[in-house]
């Protein structure tokens, strides 16, 4: 099995929805709406950046980097 930091879940809409499925609407809402709250309840802990910005001929690729000092995370936009 690889060690915990190997793995990157991609956040496909076809996972998110047997996520949802398996987990159940109502209780899938709830949880995340709790994980939203509790991190705006920290906020002052995450370092926060100006997006990345590079464009292309077909666009702008962003990447919104964020971390709270113990785990990074980032989103990456196309368009």
């Amino acid at each position: 099995m690889p060690e915990k930091l190997n793995i990157v879940p991609f956040v496909s809409v076809d996972n998110m929805m047997k996520l949802v499925i398996a987990t159940g609407v109502e209780r899938f809402l709830t949880e995340l709406a709790g994980y939203i709250e509790g991190d705006f309840l920290r906020w002052e802990l995450f370092d926060r950046a100006p997006r990345v910005a590079s464009h292309s001929a077909d666009g702008v690729i962003e990447l919104m980097p964020t971390s709270d000092g113990e785990t990074y995370g980032f989103k990456y936009v196309n368009g």
